[in-house]
């Protein structure tokens, strides 16, 4: 199962952009609705 579908791939990458562009602000926010 290592191989992601291109579309789980972008996910994971725009995640991980909200969470850096966020700051510590939003990041609580974002992290809340990611659990």
């Amino acid at each position: 199962m290592e191989e992601l579908t291109a579309n789980q791939k972008n996910r994971e990458a725009l995640h991980r952009q909200e969470q850096l562009a966020a700051g510590e602000g939003r990041a609580e926010q974002i992290r809340d609705f990611w659990v």
